[in-house]
Formats: structure tokens, C-alpha cells, sequence
């Protein structure tokens, strides 16, 4: 859900102000498909990556590409780990042993 609302408000920013912010879009993607309820930044290192490389080009080449390229990566990562932290099913003792169909656990 939280990549649909971040596209939708990346299209919408790009009609009014500037269609350069489009490319926040495949960013928007990358942050939330390599986002994890726990903000690991192992799973994010391509994000991380992202993130220095649209500030480099908005600090050397092009503002409008590279504020998208980091606004997109970080919002994807920060929304999509939120969104995976409130929908994250809690694995209990209880459960595991209700899941053991076979009686081969511990």
C-alpha cells in the first residue's frame, strides 16, 4: 500500500511541479521491495546506495533528478518498513509448536 500512495503522490508532485520527478519512481519501488520490519540496512544496502548517489547529483549535476532519486529511495525504505513493521505476524513458542504437523520439532 505504501508504494501505491508514495506513486501516486510522485505523479501528482510531477504534474504540478516538475516532470523530472518522475523518476522517483522506480526508486519509490526499489526502497519498498528492499525494506524489512526491522530497518536492517544489510537488506537496504541498495537504497543506502541510492540515496548517496541521488545526493551526488543533486549536489554536482541536476537538482530535480537527483532530489527525486533520494526522496524516492528513502521515502520507499522508510514507508515500506513501516508498512512491513504494522503487518508483521509475531511467530510465538505456541505457534511453532501448533505449526509442527509432522512432530519433528523441538
Amino acid at each position: 500500500m505504501a508504494p501505491i500512495i508514495l506513486g501516486v503522490a510522485a505523479i501528482s508532485f510531477a504534474l504540478t511541479v516538475d516532470l523530472w520527478l518522475l523518476t522517483a519512481l522506480p526508486f519509490i519501488a526499489l526502497g519498498s521491495v528492499r525494506s524489512a520490519p526491522n530497518f536492517n540496512l544489510e537488506d537496504a544496502f541498495p537504497v543506502v546506495l541510492s540515496v548517496i548517489i541521488g545526493l551526488t547529483i543533486a549536489a554536482w549535476a541536476f537538482m530535480p533528478v537527483g532530489i527525486a532519486i533520494f526522496t524516492g529511495s528513502a521515502a520507499g525504505w522508510i514507508c515500506g518498513s513501516i508498512e512491513k513493521t504494522v503487518r508483521v505476524k509475531i511467530y510465538t513458542y505456541k505457534d511453532r509448536k501448533e505449526d509442527d504437523q509432522w512432530g519433528i520439532g523441538n
